[in-house]
């Protein structure tokens, strides 16, 4: 009797929440409490979650259809065992993305993204440190910095790093 693959349960798993938020979104993302009005350059804060939603759903949707593809083509008796570490994995970075989410407005952005980042790679069997660290604090800075200088979106940030930054966002050219 073959087992199904833990990738496949974990693809499954995160189509089934990303239809559900989506099915779900207005209950799920508050309104601003201010109007925004006719402000082009202001996003609407459904946006950004919705496009997420989105990716993930047409994301995970090719990969399925993908593997099941693949696995239609062998035999049910040539797939290998999956150990439990792989469903491990996947448990510890669910738990890890949960805890992110619930810290990110107390931690901000960025640090919430780079303790994430961080320890996924470490949970992935990356062990080189210096590119962990330079990888988990570029592209959460760089990605705080596109999103709030071009898309004129607020994140949660703490601070201490939003004055870091502030530097750095005055000296961008205006979009």
């Amino acid at each position: 009797m073959s087992k199904v693959r833990a990738d496949i349960i974990f693809a499954v798993i995160i189509l089934f929440i990303a239809v559900l938020a989506l099915f779900f979104r207005n209950l799920l993302i508050a309104e601003t409490p201010i109007s925004l009005g006719k402000d082009i350059l202001a996003m609407n804060p459904r946006v950004f979650p919705n496009l997420v939603l989105i990716f993930i759903s047409i994301i995970t949707s090719i990969f399925l259809y993908i593997e099941l593809k693949k696995d239609k083509r062998e035999k049910l008796n040539d797939l290998k065992k999956i150990p439990y570490f792989a469903f491990f994995r996947q448990a510890s970075f669910i738990f890890l993305a949960i805890i992110s989410a619930l810290a990110l407005t107390k931690l901000g952005f960025t640090l919430t993204m780079f303790f994430l980042m961080s320890l996924t790679s470490i949970l992935l069997g990356n062990r080189n440190i210096i590119q962990i660290l330079i990888i988990s604090s570029a592209t959460p800075v760089t990605f705080y910095i596109l999103v709030t200088h071009i898309l004129r979106t607020q994140l949660p940030e703490v601070d201490i790093i939003q004055r870091l930054l502030l530097p750095i966002l005055q000296n961008l050219p205006s979009v």
